[in-house]
């Protein structure tokens, strides 16, 4: 076992070279791996720990309220190794180090399974095994699968070393008598595979368990006896068991109505496999640009992190002779290897990493694979990588390939020449398998400013931008590392969970696209430093002038950063809709707006669009569905205060419209019945009409067809200007409404030829089909005639309408 851990560790070495030589200064992975996001999650870790946080709650992000990460809390392999290194060495030194611990394990953990399976198999060639094993723990560490992670900083998927463990007492519990103790020892793997990463659990333990069982339930049924298939369920339910306190939390927030945007990305085709993936050598060393195919780079050029499966020569022909010589031995793992590689493959076809399109007549599709039955399956679809399923490819080959070279190793006698072919075949494996070299790495320094900030009392929060940009807010987390202040965003996996109606809006204060001019609103909200990053901004000249507009010079600047500091105010902010995004699909179009209100009141929201309706979603909700008239449609919201999302939706392809939100007084006014007017407002269209903004309630269910009606009378009480109808044309009639309805209707008086002057504004309802109309309370004018006043209109043609 020493000749291993010695083999395996310089194994490690050469795959990460020249890691060793700059193990507290770079981190492994690429540029836009996830390397820095996981140093400042074991950072936390060990921050709270120092502090008497809970590291599980993300104080310093979130900023004020934090957050709980479902997603951490399952995972603690992740993070807690490294936070327990970071006490001795520094968190880039430990991530680093966990990182090649973890490479040596999995090979050693890989070369325990070949060699136990080995010895037990018709084929105990003695020392020739062991060769085998060691060939197998080697493919299993180093496969090009393996190394996509390391690239992509993917430390959780690294916790493979339990995995073969785990494989070893299925295979012990089918072929052998298995005690007590393979039940105990396969729960624990089992548990440890799990708690490493989530995607373990769903890309290695599921179709490890389903194909390799599968296997024997279709083909060798017999063998499943009820003694084996008792402690097959003690396994399953002793490992179960002892991840629900950790998986409970992320089976709730997955099953929630509205999940965090953390649970929400996709990408299932996006990060599949290509068929071609298993045939495409690395084109990222400096053989691989010589000898690699061309298409391995239209393959792995932009999917090398999930899409790296190349099963190399070497070990497909070792894996061939396997299965030829020890067949019964190799087929229940070569059933596992084969269903692994076609879930891989994910839910669409793709070849050269574009989905395969055919045609039937005028027709067009994709070719559907299995996974796409299984992906939206609860559970399942927490994850969106099919990729990883080769993870599992990875191993088996790694099983099948060691019984081959066993059964090579055993025809040699002189025992130099086997040890010269193993070591001939050790090396040629990790030549064809390297996917990068030198490995990728990216410099850890941090300017030495940052660290000074540490010491800064009055800075509550730090906001960065921009922070919708992926690599940005991974900048932003590895910054916290040396500053310790809390971030108004930040995110565990993936995404913020923070609402993007408050990352909007804000970052449109600090641009100063948004309409307020002040910073009233960041100050409002905690933000004390704003710091930018420079490399992901498009302008960065132009942008940084606006923001100096905003918030004065920068602090500081660098080559990557300007920070600048935000001046405490106690003035209010004031309603801030933000910058509009649009989206164009093939059979309808939708805008969003992120909009601030500084308290509880009505806000009227309104789109230009050409024709037909549209439908209203508020926070998520779908509020309202309004026609379009006059090129306008408008509705009143009560909104509370704080950021909202508006979400407009056009019935037409490709419509084009305009958001715009205003705030709007209303007072309630009684009407004899149990609907009642709670807000009104009354604006200028063009010259020739009036848009009328109304919010009613009905304070209980109503039983009748109720039609309001909007009349414009002069001083005589001529109807000048009508609008009658139902609730949304008709779409939401009354006796659809439920207690404590509230509605709001935006109609438009035309006003052709109508003479400047002074005018009145009246609202109602009347019964249909009788046509009585609902009494009015009061005696504001027209109250006996059921006429609910609204107010004075004076028609200026030159200067537009008003109250």
């Amino acid at each position: 076992m020493f000749l291993c851990c010695v083999i395996y560790s310089a194994a490690a070495l050469l795959i990460t070279w020249p890691l060793i030589t700059q193990i507290s200064t770079y981190a492994l992975g690429a540029g836009y791996g996830d390397q820095f996001e996981n140093i400042r999650l074991s950072w936390w870790t060990h921050y709270a720990l120092q502090h008497g946080f809970s590291p599980f709650y993300q104080t310093l992000l979130g900023y004020p309220d934090g957050f709980f990460s479902a997603t951490q809390w399952t995972e603690p392999l992740t993070y807690w190794p490294a936070a327990l290194l970071s006490f001795v060495v520094t968190p880039v030194a430990a991530y680093n180090l966990c990182v090649l611990i973890s490479l040596v394990l999995s090979g050693l953990a890989a070369f325990y399974l070949c060699w136990s399976i080995a010895k037990r198999e018709p084929m105990d060639f003695g020392a020739a095994q062991f060769g085998g094993a060691l060939l197998g723990g080697l493919i299993y560490m180093a496969y090009p699968a393996v190394q996509g992670h390391i690239s992509g900083g993917h430390i959780g998927i690294l916790t493979l070393y339990a995995l073969p463990i785990y494989a070893l007492c299925l295979w012990r519990i089918m072929n052998v008598e298995a005690r007590r103790r393979t039940i105990l020892i396969g729960a624990a793997a089992l548990w440890i595979t799990a708690l490493g990463n989530l995607d373990l659990m769903l890309y290695t333990l599921f179709p490890l368990t389903l194909f390799y069982l599968g296997y024997y339930a279709l083909f060798r049924r017999i063998e499943l006896r009820r003694a084996v298939l008792i402690k097959l369920v003690r396994l399953f339910i002793i490992g179960g068991v002892a991840l629900i306190p950790f998986f409970a939390p992320l089976f709730f927030a997955l099953i929630a109505p509205i999940k965090t945007a953390d649970l929400q990305e996709t990408g299932w085709v996006r990060y599949s496999a290509d068929p071609l993936s298993f045939v495409s050598p690395s084109p990222f060393t400096p053989w691989g640009a010589r000898l690699a195919p061309d298409y391995t780079r239209a393959v792995l050029g932009t999917n090398s992190i999930e899409g790296s499966a190349y099963s190399g020569v070497i070990a497909i022909l070792l894996s061939l002779i396997g299965i030829a010589v020890v067949r019964k031995a190799a087929l229940p793992w070569l059933s596992v290897a084969i269903g692994a590689m076609i879930f891989s493959l994910g839910p669409l076809l793709k070849w050269g990493d574009q989905p395969v399109i055919y045609t039937l007549g005028e027709y067009k599709s994709y070719v559907l694979l299995p996974w796409a039955w299984l992906q939206h399956l609860p559970v399942l679809s927490a994850s969106r990588t099919p990729g990883r399923f080769n993870l599992t490819t990875g191993l088996m080959l790694a099983l099948l390939a060691s019984m081959g070279a066993s059964v090579v190793l055993r025809r040699i006698t002189v025992r130099g020449v086997r040890i010269g072919l193993c070591a001939v075949l050790l090396i040629g494996i990790l030549f064809e398998y390297q996917l990068f070299f030198p490995a990728q790495m990216v410099s850890a320094a941090i300017a030495p400013y940052i660290y000074t900030l540490a010491d800064r009392s009055d800075v509550r929060a730090v906001f960065d931008v921009p922070w919708d940009d992926p690599l940005a807010a991974k900048d932003a987390l590895y910054l916290q590392i040396a500053h310790h202040k809390p971030l108004i965003a930040g995110y565990v996996a993936r995404a913020t969970p923070v609402d993007p109606a408050k990352l909007n809006v804000l970052q449109s204060a600090v641009m100063g696209t948004a309409s307020i001019r002040d910073t009233a609103l960041l100050s409002e909200q905690g933000i004390d430093m704003v710091i930018v990053h420079l490399a992901y901004l498009k302008n960065v000249e132009t942008t940084l002038n606006q923001i100096a507009q905003q918030l004065g010079s920068p602090a500081y600047r660098d080559d990557r950063l300007a920070i600048f500091n935000v001046a405490r105010t106690v003035s209010a902010a004031q309603t801030v809709p933000d910058a509009e995004f649009n989206t164009v699909s093939d059979v309808q179009h939708a805008n969003w707006m992120y909009l601030y209100t500084p308290k509880d009141a009505y806000v009227s929201i309104s789109a230009n669009l050409t024709a037909g309706s549209a439908l209203y979603e508020v926070d998520g909700q779908i509020e309202s569905v309004g026609q379009v008239t006059n090129h306008q449609i408008a509705r009143l919201f009560r909104l509370a205060r704080g950021f909202h999302t508006v979400k407009v939706t056009a019935e037409a392809a490709n419509e084009t419209m305009k958001l715009s939100a205003e705030l709007v007084d209303g007072q309630p006014i009684a009407i004899d019945s149990p609907l009642r007017v709670i807000g009104y407002r009354s604006v200028p269209g063009s010259s020739a009409e009036l848009r009328v903004d109304l919010i009613w309630q009905a304070s209980q269910k109503l039983d009748s067809d109720d039609h309001f009606f909007v009349h414009l009378t002069d001083s005589s009480g001529k109807i000048i200007a009508q609008y009658d109808g139902q609730p949304d044309g008709g779409a939401y009639p009354t006796t659809q409404w439920q207690a404590d309805q509230i509605w709001s209707e935006s109609i438009a008086l035309a006003l052709p030829d109508v003479p400047p002057g002074t005018y009145q504004l009246y609202t109602g309802w009347y019964r249909y089909p009788d046509m009585q109309r609902l009494p009015v309370n009061g005696d504001t004018p027209g109250a006996k005639d059921g006429l609910l006043y609204l107010g004075r209109i004076v028609l200026m043609p030159s200067q537009g309408l008003y109250f």
